[in-house]
């Protein structure tokens, strides 16, 4: 595992002389090298175990590496509206994120040593599940169409929501498949070419990302799961991939904007936008050039920099924007109750609140909603303070998850843990809304398993014992596993 380490490490040395010679080294830049070098140690702890076990917590620890500190490291423009962070803001905003980045992995390791029992993680799905997923692809498939025609009452919309996951659900099962090479022809067939563009076609469709990139991690937390290595190709065929479809994002916003069509709901709301999308593609197709691509690129690197937007929030908090004090996380107490029993639930509109506060958005903008990221909704409410506790707490909540997903003991609960898991890469997103449905998630696809897959998976012997590994074991990391992670 020294291959990967020193890759890292030359990258950011790259990155650094980069800077230097750009005159634009300051401390912020070895602030966000020493960050996004310790985000990765957790990806290390992986590879060097011995025994194989769930890669969710080393790269969801990478994702706040790769958010808060990458672009600190990038010459890349940031969002315009991040554009006059002070350079006072930007560093302290970096070495707050770091104190969250390292409380985070201390509330992980810090429980799973102090609770190191638990049995060996398995992901046997049978070669004849294949039918199954498929119908409870096509279940989610009706959710989803469901979700946008939006003739359900507001009180049942929880259990739509819950039903489209199930498409998700579903295309990680039959990857699983495929990775092991026990899937007919015509189920990968309805995987690429039915549920996969259909995930697409509703995330473009909603003008939001984060269900791509979603189902992208899962599908890489399972092929690291089953091959034990870092598919680097697939993951620079995915960037190209993804970069065109900012570019088209951006030219789709654009028309959409300025559109004067007839606003439609439901199915005609998406026939509508792929029509914008199709006309965003000629827009893009025409005009494709060099100053085209650098934009994409800035879109895209825009799209996930949480680094300037930090240094903007701590530049405006507790000065001019005074702290919330907790006001975000009031909706926990309501959160578990179902509408349905409790129509006037208030809803959650944290995002387009923060977009006034900071003066992202326009004064008659009550629609737009501006992500309001974990570690950052943290120091909104508490400051410092509230980094450092909350998100060792944050970090305890994943050892949690894990050691309860890992007590079933069912034959495909490596499946059913990576799917619920993947929903919290969401960490730009405030915490309620991430973690507030998790529960119904998991009470809901344990009935579906239940009921669909108990004769569908492969036969573990009950003799089997607990295999806790190197990480589950909770060992620390001590200077010398630093030297040497193999």
């Amino acid at each position: 595992m020294r291959r990967p380490y020193g890759w890292l490490t030359g990258f950011i040395v790259i990155l650094n002389v980069g800077a230097w010679v750009r005159s634009e080294w300051q401390f912020s830049v070895a602030v966000c090298s020493a960050g996004l070098f310790w985000s990765f140690i957790p990806v290390i702890r992986h590879f060097a175990s011995p025994d194989r076990h769930l890669p969710f917590f080393p790269f969801i620890s990478l994702l706040y590496g790769i958010y808060y500190f990458a672009f600190g490291l990038l010459p890349f423009e940031p969002y315009y509206t991040m554009a006059t962070v002070s350079q006072e803001g930007l560093l302290w905003g970096e070495i707050y994120a770091l104190i969250g980045v390292i409380s985070m992995q201390a509330g992980y390791y810090l429980f799973i040593k102090s609770y190191p029992g638990s049995r060996k993680i398995t992901l046997d799905l049978a070669k004849d599940a294949s039918l199954s997923l498929v119908l409870i692809g096509l279940a989610g498939v009706i959710g989803w169409l469901l979700t946008f025609i939006k003739l359900v009452p507001l009180s049942f919309q929880m259990v739509i929501t819950l039903t489209s996951e199930l498409l998700v659900f579903a295309f990680s099962g039959l990857f699983y498949l495929q990775l092991k090479n026990i899937i007919k022809f015509v189920y990968l067939l309805t995987n690429w070419f039915v549920f996969f563009p259909i995930i697409v076609f509703t995330t473009l469709a909603t003008s939001l990302l984060y269900p791509m990139l979603r189902i992208i991690l899962l599908a890489f937390l399972i092929y690291v799961f089953i091959k034990n290595t870092i598919p680097w190709r697939n993951l620079a065929m995915t960037l190209v991939v993804l970069l065109p479809i900012f570019f088209l994002k951006t030219a789709f916003r654009q028309l959409e904007t300025a559109s004067n069509k007839e606003k439609f709901s439901g199915i005609g709301q998406m026939a509508q936008r792929v029509q914008i999308y199709q006309e965003a593609g000629q827009v893009l197709i025409e005009n494709l050039d060099s100053q085209t691509l650098l934009v994409g690129y800035n879109t895209m690197a825009s799209r996930f920099d949480l680094t300037h937007m930090f240094g903007f929030v701590v530049d405006f908090t507790p000065s001019q924007v005074p702290h919330l004090y907790g006001k975000t996380y009031h909706s926990l107490l309501w959160k578990p109750i179902p509408r349905v029993l409790y129509p006037s639930k208030p809803k959650e509109n944290w995002g387009n609140e923060l977009g006034h506060r900071f003066g992202w958005l326009g004064e008659d903008d009550d629609d737009t909603s501006v992500n309001m990221p974990q570690m950052i909704e943290l120091y909104l409410n508490f400051g410092i303070i509230g980094v450092t506790f909350g998100m060792f707490f944050v970090g305890t909540i994943y050892a949690v998850l894990i050691r309860f997903l890992y007590s079933g003991f069912h034959p495909i609960q490596g499946l059913i843990a990576l799917f619920l898991l993947s929903s919290l890469f969401n960490i730009e997103s405030n915490f309620s809304l991430v973690f507030g449905g998790l529960p119904y998630t998991i009470l809901f696809l344990g009935f579906i398993i239940k009921q669909v897959f108990n004769n569908k998976i492969e036969s573990i012997p009950e003799s089997l014992e607990p295999r806790p590994s190197a990480i589950e074991a909770g060992t620390s990391l001590t200077s010398q596993e630093l030297a040497s992670p193999t």
